[in-house]
């Protein structure tokens, strides 16, 4: 199933199990971004997680607007939105610094199929327009960098809620 468009940004998630062993539902997941797929196929993740991952950073899209991003490389992107959480220490109290994962951070959503080989950063801006960066982590160079109209990111995400409550038999209320 695939939520959103291949060729700009879309989710896809495969098929949905159950294991005997483990407690809940599994899918494939994988993320699209200007035709190229991040996330590993083989992996599989927890759908009850990635829902709510997902409906977070939705719920936050309104403080993704960040317009001093807009003239950022990629690099100086990812190392402001994603690195600075990684390297943040906690006992300084910014709460900006705290917040960057569930406002910026969408590798979150495809867990352990993206998180360990992907940073993916979202950051918006008043033109009305959505920069996501991917970065491969194993290598440490940035694999995409595109421009997308405001809230196609958001919408492909809304439609993998969607999809995901119905199949979790949640109706309209995250679980």
């Amino acid at each position: 199933m695939t939520f959103g468009s291949v060729g700009t940004f879309a989710i896809e998630a495969g098929e949905l199990v159950q294991f005997k062993s483990i407690q809940g539902y599994y899918i494939q997941f994988r993320f699209w971004v200007d035709n190229s797929p991040f996330g590993d196929w083989d992996d599989r993740i927890p759908l009850v997680p990635s829902i709510k991952y997902t409906q977070e950073f939705c719920e936050n899209s309104k403080k993704r607007f960040n317009d001093a991003c807009l003239n950022l490389s990629s690099s100086d992107l990812v190392h402001q939105l994603r690195d600075a959480f990684y390297s943040y220490d906690y006992k300084s109290g910014s709460s900006y610094v705290s917040d960057l994962r569930c406002i910026h951070h969408l590798d979150d959503v495809g867990m352990g199929a993206v998180v360990d080989r992907y940073g993916i950063v979202v950051v918006s801006f008043s033109c009305e327009i959505d920069r996501i960066v991917v970065k491969n982590l194993e290598n440490n160079i940035i694999e995409k960098d595109i421009s997308l109209a405001h809230g196609v990111i958001d919408s492909a995400c809304t439609e993998y809620i969607s999809w995901g409550r119905s199949k979790l038999g949640w109706g309209d209320n995250i679980g």
